[in-house]
């Protein structure tokens, strides 16, 4: 038995060093298991040449002829590539089955009353002569319309913005609860005929969400009204919002790219990361061993799990290793998820090999 722990110690050691050492060669601290769960890069095309949700894979549909380039505003950041192109009064946009009516189920983005976020790069194309005809100018000043998943005034989200552009994102919940943005934020506009990173995150265990445009905070606003859970109601409607309302009001002239959605919340150095376009949404993955969630992985953590490790022992009340002591130690590095996952006794042979491996970082390390 103590040569057994004595082995898989060796192993979390070379686990951590791995993660210490990928750390350091990124540079990127990240939000302790958040992950991106929705994105359209608006290049990836599926097999009917619709926009792809490349994380989740959501059936796609369009309405309209939507426009998928990178000519009239040139791309948001370098390697961009094509974003989707609005247009004022005529409604060309996306559509993402997240929500089956005939069932009344959700079928995505059910975020319950659990934070989350999205990030996107958006073009206000206000004068209407950025690569789009005359014929269509932005008739009654607003911002860009980025998405919709809200069915009237019951629950879900929207984004669009007021007349003279002002940012404003709608949250409603399952409790007949609804916050606006610009009640608090009332001045905040992404900038005209330019590409703009927006970023909502939306805390709802400290009641606050906060808007930034290129990383910079525009303010934060209390969402502690929020009690009840926050899920789609329609499918989501991507370039427009309330597509039944009008073209007028639900299309404008703009440009939208690499939207995606959240399961958590973002990090600052993500959040820089993303403005920059050294990172894309698929680079927002769960950062396992951050034990106490200070944003980085280092021999704190390392001290940390040595005493999880430790104390897990025989944690199932048996005299041998087993699953349960397994599930407490993964769920001590922050890897509860896979605690459901059956894991076979590794064989001494494994064990061996991989002691071995450890011993080669440490010794290469010091």
């Amino acid at each position: 038995m103590k040569k057994y722990q004595m082995l898989l110690m060796a192993l979390v050691h070379a686990i951590l060093v791995l993660l210490i050492f990928g750390t350091a060669f990124t540079g990127i601290a990240q939000a302790n298991n958040t992950s991106v769960i929705h994105y359209w890069d608006m290049d990836t095309l599926n097999t009917e040449g619709i926009p792809k949700d490349v994380v989740a894979d959501l059936p796609m549909s369009k309405v309209g002829t939507p426009i998928y380039e990178n000519a009239a505003y040139g791309e948001a950041y370098t390697g961009a590539g094509n974003y989707l192109k609005t247009v004022w009064s005529v409604q060309n946009y996306l559509k993402a089955d997240v929500y089956n009516e005939s069932t009344f189920k959700d079928t995505a983005m059910d975020f319950g009353t659990d934070s989350f976020s999205f990030s996107f790069w958006s073009y206000d194309d206000l004068e209407g002569e950025k690569g789009i005809t005359a014929a269509f100018p932005d008739g009654d000043g607003r911002g860009p319309r980025v998405f919709d998943n809200l069915k009237s005034t019951t629950t879900g989200i929207q984004l669009g913005s007021n007349i003279s552009g002002i940012f404003n994102y709608r949250t409603d919940d399952a409790s007949g609860n609804s916050v606006l943005s610009n009640t608090t934020l009332s001045t905040i506009s992404v900038t005209q005929d330019a590409w703009t990173h927006v970023v909502v995150n939306v805390n709802r265990t400290a009641g606050l969400a906060e808007v930034l445009f290129n990383a910079a905070s525009q303010g934060t606003y209390d969402v502690s009204m929020l009690t009840g859970v926050v899920k789609p109601t329609q499918d989501l409607e991507i370039g427009v919002i309330n597509a039944g309302g009008g073209t007028g009001n639900g299309a404008q002239n703009s440009g939208l790219d690499d939207l995606a959605f959240y399961n958590g919340l973002l990090s600052q150095d993500q959040i820089a990361g993303l403005a920059a376009g050294t990172l894309v949404p698929t680079d927002i993955v769960p950062f396992y061993g951050d034990i106490n969630e200070d944003g980085s992985v280092n021999d704190i953590d390392l001290n940390l799990l040595q005493s999880s490790f430790e104390a897990a022992g025989t944690g199932g009340g048996s005299p041998t290793w087993n699953q349960n002591d397994l599930d407490l130690l993964l769920d001590n590095f922050g890897m509860t998820g896979l605690q459901s996952q059956s894991v076979p006794e590794p064989s001494s042979l494994a064990l061996l090999g991989l002691a071995a491996l450890a011993a080669l970082v440490f010794r290469k390390r010091n």
